[in-house]
């Protein structure tokens, strides 16, 4: 005969482990959400820092051509003005 005790407390831990697998499930199955938005953001920040580092570089080339050029005309008006004095 068997002892009903021991069945009992064979299927509390059977029940046991499929709640803490249900759980476990749960949480993987939540980790793995977070996990996508995070780098869903993490890849729309990239893109972001991407489109003002290339903004930047932009403005930087124009900034440096704005002053190459106001370099040079400022050499030119400093030619004129020798030339003059001569």
């Amino acid at each position: 005969m068997p002892r009903p005790l021991a069945a009992s407390f064979q299927a509390n831990i059977t029940i046991f482990e499929l709640i803490q697998d249900i759980i476990e499930t749960n949480f993987l199955t939540k980790f793995h959400e977070d996990w996508k938005s995070i780098n869903q953001c993490d890849l729309l920040r990239v893109n972001k820092a991407n489109v003002d580092a290339a903004q930047q570089t932009t403005d930087k080339r124009r900034s440096q051509k704005l002053t190459m050029s106001t370099l040079c005309s400022d050499e030119l008006k400093m030619i004129d003005i020798i030339k003059e004095d001569d």
